[in-house]
């Protein structure tokens, strides 16, 4: 295979595409050829499904292992945008001296924010008209409807953060507390129909045009979250 140039008109998705099959393939060839298996097209279906599984498990077991490998040396060295540990984790987070500084004191500050930002979606069960959502003005006359993201803070909410980030009680009121100063989100009232649930609502759900689909747009943009990390305290 002759290397990828910039010069090359194919799409990038297409030569990844491509490299990721060659890969495969030629990992599939060597094990079977390893294993004396020259071909499998003369034996039943039962028996090249065997086969073909015993390369297949040979396979993924030795992707994952590479795949988990290779995160944790660009993690060691700072040289990965993990954005399931934070919405907007890029490459200002690793490259911003202030907000590592900001990290070393709170640790626990991106994953806490990554709860909040996972524990926050539509809640159906919520009754109020005006807490459900908002209309919008597009423009032109047009409007939209645009569901709240809920995040419901309860007995359950505090229980379940200490069990996934070790953090008690008192301390996620502090995050709280203070990512509501912040704006990131928003304090709203007790609810009376969940036992009284505080209710926060961290953005809405904007309904995409092309697809259909409903992407949930955060109160805060990148920009702002940059300057709160920078100077974040509780």
């Amino acid at each position: 295979m002759k290397p990828y140039k910039k010069s090359d008109s194919r799409d990038s998705s297409e030569i990844r595409l491509q490299l990721w099959e060659e890969f495969k393939n030629n990992f599939l060839t060597e094990f079977m050829n390893a294993e004396r298996i020259h071909s499998i097209d003369g034996l039943s279906d039962e028996a090249q499904k065997y086969f073909r599984s015993k390369a297949n498990t040979a396979f993924e077991k030795f992707v994952r292992q590479k795949l988990n490998k290779f995160v944790e040396d660009c993690k060691s060295e700072g040289e990965i945008w993990l954005k399931d540990k934070y919405p907007y984790n890029k490459g200002w987070i690793i490259n911003d001296g202030k907000i590592q500084e900001t990290l070393k004191r709170y640790p626990k500050l991106l994953d806490v924010l990554n709860f909040i930002d996972n524990e926050g979606h539509h809640d159906e069960t919520i009754e109020e008209e005006e807490l459900r959502a908002y209309t919008a003005k597009l423009g032109k006359g047009m409007t939209e409807e645009r569901l709240y993201s809920h995040v419901i803070v309860n007995k359950e909410f505090y229980e379940k953060a200490e069990r996934e980030l070790g953090l008690k009680k008192p301390t996620m009121q502090k995050y709280l507390q203070a990512f509501s100063k912040a704006g990131i989100i928003r304090k709203i009232k007790h609810l009376q129909t969940h036992g009284r649930a505080m209710l926060y609502i961290d953005g809405y759900f904007h309904t995409i045009p092309t697809s259909g689909r409903k992407k949930k747009v955060r109160l805060l943009k990148e920009s702002k979250h940059k300057e709160i990390l920078q100077t974040f305290t509780y």
